[in-house]
């Protein structure tokens, strides 16, 4: 278990020799871990589901009022 701690990293195929271009690729895996773990807006999925949520309930409250009004005219006529 030791032994394999103990390889030269830099001896890795994907080790990225020049130093800047290693920070800037830990900077951007940091970045997408934080996306990942902490998202700024809700999955699209998700919105998705809000706001066909509020259309169908929106849907809903016009049926309730299509039929009151529909009931409504026929007692004018």
């Amino acid at each position: 278990m030791t032994a394999k701690r103990e390889k030269d990293i830099t001896k890795h195929p994907f080790y990225i020799k020049d130093p800047v271009a290693r920070q800037r690729a830990l900077d951007q895996a940091v970045e997408r871990a934080k996306e990942i773990l902490f998202p700024s807006e809700p999955p699209k999925e998700i919105k998705f589901k809000r706001e066909t949520r509020l259309v169908f309930n929106s849907v809903k409250d016009f049926d309730k009022f299509y039929k009151k009004w529909k009931k409504e005219q026929k007692v004018k006529k």
